[in-house]
């Protein structure tokens, strides 16, 4: 199609578009990969935002990356236990656990879940 054929307002904003569109290419050629620690920080800033979802994706990531810190498993049970998933978060502090043998920080976050569930405080995932 010639440029003529195209109003000029038109052809201006496509210019535009395909001039953007190769400048954003070029910028995703040289973007960095992210990092554990980015991973970390956007799944508590999802957590923080209770977007819960988001959290669990970006606190997977950084276990990929990962596995021998405890804060993605940390992150992971609370978006759980936050959903209200009891037995995912669980799941995932007796993990670590194993893993982190007697770790504080891990023990700690098992007692508070399990306050929860003695408690009433948790909607639990039970299977009926």
């Amino acid at each position: 199609m010639e440029k003529n054929s195209i109003p000029s307002s038109h052809y201006l904003a496509l210019t535009k578009q395909s001039s953007l569109d190769k400048i954003l290419d070029k910028l995703d050629k040289h973007k960095k990969p992210l990092t554990f620690e980015d991973y970390l920080r956007e799944g508590n800033e999802a957590f923080n935002l209770g977007i819960y979802n988001s959290a669990l994706k970006s606190f997977f990531r950084a276990l990929e990356l990962d596995d021998n810190d405890t804060r993605p498993y940390i992150g992971l049970a609370g978006a759980y236990r936050a959903k209200g998933l009891f037995f995912d978060s669980k799941r995932i502090l007796d993990d670590a656990m194993i893993i982190f043998r007697k770790d504080p920080t891990i023990e700690t976050a098992l007692k508070i879940l399990e306050g929860d569930s003695k408690h009433g405080t948790c909607k639990c995932n039970r299977s009926k």
